[in-house]
């Protein structure tokens, strides 16, 4: 492979290793914020009931198994979800539509082992290379401003309680699901 190849490789997996650790430590905050606000809630039900001994064992023993479920999803969906280096220049491309398939290409070429003989692979390469050597996809992570993944994030929520209302009101007159 070329130096200009391995250079590019290097930046893609740095933004891969950067994504990687953005993703666990997002899952980790929200794994905690979702034990905390379950023990607050906890602690607010028995100050306001003054609960006996025994169902404060369970309600800690409910959030103990909570928390645990919490990281252990955190931990599944990491192992689960780990992104090749062919699916973070995916990804890139996505962001970026006008790398126009080469950082792909690049990494599926130069991930071949076995051929290093081959011209035509080695063009390809070369070609790639030179085509993304100077290209900021180690941005394409922050594409779109705040408001606009705010934006993006809240429309999931939104839907679903629309189609809730929908279906909770039911087909009538005038109204088809």
């Amino acid at each position: 492979m070329s130096p200009q190849a391995e250079v590019v490789t290097a930046r893609l997996r740095k933004t891969w290793l950067q994504w990687w650790t953005f993703s666990f430590w997002s899952g980790a905050i929200l794994a905690a914020a979702v034990s905390l606000a379950t023990l607050v809630l906890f602690v607010l039900v028995d100050a306001l009931l003054k609960l006996p001994q025994r169902a404060l064992v369970s309600l800690f023993a409910v959030w103990a198994v909570l928390s645990l479920a919490a990281v252990a999803a955190l931990l599944v969906r990491q192992q689960r979800g780990r992104r090749s280096l062919a699916a973070t220049a995916r990804r890139v491309e996505l962001a970026f539509p006008e790398l126009e398939s080469h950082l792909i290409n690049l990494v599926q070429f130069a991930g071949r082992d076995g051929l290093e003989a081959d011209p035509f692979r080695q063009a390809a390469i070369t070609q790639s290379a030179a085509a993304v050597a100077g290209f900021p996809f180690d941005q394409a992570a922050t594409r779109e401003n705040r408001w606009r993944r705010f934006l993006l994030c809240m429309q999931t929520p939104a839907r679903s309680l629309r189609v809730v209302r929908v279906a909770h009101a039911g087909p009538g007159p005038g109204r088809a699901l």
